[in-house]
């Protein structure tokens, strides 16, 4: 099988299965289901509040904003680093939307190569749109880089935008300020995010610091809650670095980002001699920001790359160098150049190889040298016939090897011969087989008729 991927979106395959919702308001198939994406309220900016942990850079994440929008003659998703062209799908259900595109890169000297061939289907829901990838996106397996896994189905949730949706991900650029009291705690910069929990509740983490179950207050967009601080319903103690901590915390949610207070307190001090009689906090962290996005051509102008691993020996691949997906047949083992290969021997030539192939040795150091220890296999026959010159066993045809005598210097195709291989025709004599420098030899070596 063959899969494509990009600058640094990540070896593999994953695909999305699509549950697509009617956003028309009927089941009677009016003018929504073949409308465009404005007359099924896609159209506009979302916020991903659910995708696969995994996901490679180039796809959205948590708390980043996607974008349908018009451009040109068309419509096009913008999502992670990708923009893709939009059209409609009418066999998938009512207002639903594919966008497909197509990103390669060839390898040089074997780095740096990557194809990415990445589908969404775009469907409205009760709450915003979904977003459902099947992706085939192959790199050149640098260290570091992201694959897809294979097989792996997984989809995006988005929300519009301009509603008050406070999950996802916002980044606080720096230590929260203490505003009024005294306090040494330390409300550190670093990554924030607030997820959705039981009973329409939020749970958050500020840079380490965790509170959970925070209620919204949607018509002010306000997030509210408190750790440590116990009431007539509830009992909550918060046991911090030895001291009782006592906070409460309130943000609102806009569109740049997060803003609110935290008032905190301890019970005396804690284990490493930190003090907080009580102080306020001003909080600020800002939204995940678009990213700059690629235009993705509509078609593929290449073939995808050969992938080690799922069971296809494509072209480029070799025993060798994917064991997992070539695998030799019975009778043929992996020879050193990547090709199955039956084994043989010479005195049995003629019926281990088929018509037009010869038995050779695999050390491509002594070409010319054949050891009864050797592996050999059936490979392709050479030209050359009896007599005439050869560099090496492979240019003879089949039944000959490539032999100099013991005190000669000039290699020449002949008949094999001592135990095993048939007596010398007359006139000739079974010689050892020399070095090429007119004086050494290989005593062990096959013999030839001189």
């Amino acid at each position: 099988m063959k899969v494509p991927r990009f600058s640094g979106i990540c070896f593999g395959l994953f695909v999305i299965v699509l549950l697509s919702l009617d956003c028309g308001g009927g089941s009677g198939g009016g003018g929504a289901s073949n409308g465009s994406p404005k007359d099924c309220d896609l159209l506009g900016a979302f916020r991903i509040t659910d995708a696969p942990s995994w996901a490679c850079d180039d796809f959205p994440a948590v708390g980043e904003t996607v974008t349908v929008a018009n451009a040109g003659d068309g419509t096009v998703l913008r999502a992670g680093t990708m923009e893709l062209p939009m059209a409609a799908s009418p066999e998938m259900g009512a207002c639903t939307f594919v966008a497909h595109g197509c990103h390669s890169v060839p390898a040089v000297n074997g780095q740096g190569g990557r194809y990415l061939d990445v589908q969404f289907t775009i469907s409205k829901t009760a709450t915003g749109i979904r977003l459902v990838s099947q992706t085939t996106d192959v790199d050149d397996g640098s260290p570091g880089a992201c694959q897809t896994p294979a097989g792996t189905t997984e989809s995006y949730e988005a929300v519009p935008l301009s509603g008050c949706q406070p999950a996802g991900t916002y980044t606080a650029a720096s230590a929260a300020i203490l505003k009024s009291g005294s306090c040494q705690i330390a409300w550190q910069a670093g990554d924030v995010g607030i997820t959705s929990a039981a009973d329409g509740k939020f749970d958050l983490d500020w840079a380490g610091t965790d509170v959970e179950g925070l209620t919204l207050d949607k018509s002010a967009c306000t997030l509210r809650g408190s750790k440590g601080i116990s009431s007539g319903t509830s009992f909550d103690i918060w046991s911090w670095n030895g001291a009782e901590r006592h906070l409460q915390i309130q943000l609102q949610i806009t569109p740049s980002g997060l803003i609110g207070e935290a008032e905190d307190a301890l019970d005396g001090a804690t284990s490493d001699g930190l003090s907080c009689s009580g102080g306020t906090y001003s909080l600020q962290a800002s939204a995940s920001a678009a990213r700059p996005v690629v235009a993705l051509d509509s078609t593929c102008s290449t073939s995808p790359p050969s992938v080690c691993g799922d069971g296809v020996c494509d072209p480029g691949e070799s025993c060798r160098g994917c064991t997992a997906d070539c695998v030799c047949k019975a009778g043929a083992t992996c020879a050193p150049d990547g090709v199955c290969r039956h084994v043989c021997s010479l005195p049995t030539e003629s019926t281990d190889c088929a018509s037009g192939e010869r038995c050779s040795p695999d050390n491509p150091s002594y070409p010319t040298v054949i050891q009864p220890f050797d592996t050999l296999h059936c490979v392709p026959e050479g030209n050359a016939r009896a007599g005439e010159a050869c560099s090496e066993t492979n240019s003879c045809r089949a039944g000959l090897v490539c032999h100099v005598p013991v005190r000669g210097t000039r290699y020449t195709c002949a008949a094999p011969c001592g135990q095993d291989f048939p007596s010398c025709p007359a006139g000739r004599t079974c010689g050892e087989q020399g070095d090429g420098s007119g004086v050494g030899s290989y005593p062990t070596a096959v013999m030839a008729c001189e």
